[in-house]
């Protein structure tokens, strides 16, 4: 997966962007409820007819949360987009999925 933008240009916004999101405490629902070895699979869909956008820099989302988490992209940024079509797939730890999807969408 490649980012068009130099990392330097998009990482700080991601970390900005998590660091709202969390605050200093980070995913407190996820830690207190999802056992720190469940993996799991999150699939993003697109609810209707549309054109892709953003794809790889929802990716990078998972990726600077959890180094661990695999992504790969279904569609291509400029892309058509039909109701139910899978985008996204991130694959890893289930608290690392939940903690960056708020971000990621």
């Amino acid at each position: 997966m490649t980012f068009p933008l130099p990392t330097a240009l998009y990482l700080p916004l991601i970390d900005k962007a998590l660091s709202e999101d969390l605050g200093e405490a980070g995913d407190i629902t996820s830690l207190a409820t999802i056992p720190a070895d469940r993996q799991a699979v999150a699939t993003l869909n697109a609810r209707g007819a549309g054109v892709a956008a953003g794809l790889p820099l929802a990716a990078a989302v998972f990726t600077r949360v959890d180094k661990d988490v695999e992504v790969q992209i279904h569609a291509h940024d400029g892309g058509a987009l039909s109701a139910t079509l899978p985008l996204l797939t991130a694959n890893g730890p289930a608290r690392s999925l939940l903690t960056a999807e708020r971000t990621a969408l």
